[in-house]
């Protein structure tokens, strides 16, 4: 049988371990909304470049092919084109 002490501690930190995963994510939109005001937060860099995917469609090739020659998926290449 465990002591009513160490049980009670152990409780309590199950308990705040909760409550912080609760407002984890809470916390860090705050944070980015900070950043963002500060000028300090860009996100992620673009990783696939939509002139080039145009350019591409332009000169005759279909989605497959574009999104073979520059390895970004279809998906990627439909998002572009629909913008």
């Amino acid at each position: 049988m465990t002591a009513p002490l160490p049980q009670h501690i152990l409780m309590n930190i199950q308990i705040s371990r909760r409550l912080n995963d609760g407002n984890a994510a809470e916390w860090q939109l705050e944070g980015i909304a900070s950043a963002k005001a500060r000028g300090v937060y860009k996100g992620r860099r673009p990783s696939i470049d939509p002139a080039k995917v145009k350019k591409t469609r332009a000169g005759g090739m279909g989605p497959s092919a574009i999104a073979k020659a520059l390895q970004i998926a279809r998906a990627s290449v439909y998002r572009v084109l629909g913008n």
